[in-house]
């Protein structure tokens, strides 16, 4: 077992390498291209972070493909600063290398709470353990109207053997306008 150690350890570290490197050449090119869009915009006055704190729940199977779901209580926290950096409930700290309105494109470390001992549950069994780790993930997201589109891909980056996931979605939007009022005030008028 020791054997393995030094290996688990050289990855580990190479991941991590790549996480900051990842992050920091986001970084860069996004506060290049930050400078630029306070130029072209020409509001001053545009917002340099937000923080939103509440009470949370994290809702996840208890392992992948499990049909059964465990719900985690832990404080919801979504902030950004300089429309670059944020951090939300299971993003530790993420970047954003490209962000406007309808498009993102970023890396984050984000932390993955599933896990499962497959000893005693005789389906699990020749699979191993699904342990709790943290992620880098890559992910890109575009709008267009009221579809959003977005995929991520998430690699264990602390050595834990648990692979790599890939998620995509679609989403449709219904937008909260004055349809729905009229809407609604024309059956309340008869």
């Amino acid at each position: 077992m020791r054997a393995c150690v030094p290996g688990i350890r050289r990855r580990r570290e190479l991941a991590l390498r790549a996480l900051e490197i990842a992050v920091a050449a986001l970084a860069a090119g996004g506060v290049a291209r930050a400078g630029d869009d306070s130029a072209i915009d020409g509001n001053s006055q545009a917002r340099e972070y937000h923080l939103a704190v509440g009470p949370g729940i994290y809702s996840y199977p208890h392992y992948p493909g499990a049909r059964g779901v465990q719900n985690l209580l832990f404080p919801f926290i979504d902030a950004e600063y300089a429309n670059r950096f944020y951090t939300s409930a299971s993003d530790l700290f993420g970047v954003y290398g490209y962000k406007t309105d309808a498009t993102e494109l970023g890396a984050a470390l984000e932390y993955d709470p599933t896990r499962q001992k497959v000893a005693g549950d005789p389906r699990l069994a020749g699979l191993p353990d699904v342990r709790q780790t943290s992620r880098l993930k890559l992910f890109a997201s575009h709008t267009l109207g009221f579809v959003t589109g977005d995929m991520n891909v998430a690699r264990d980056v602390e050595g834990r053997k648990q692979g790599t996931l890939g998620q995509a979605n679609l989403w449709l939007t219904a937008p909260r306008s004055n349809i729905l009022r009229q809407h609604r005030a024309r059956h309340d008028l008869g």
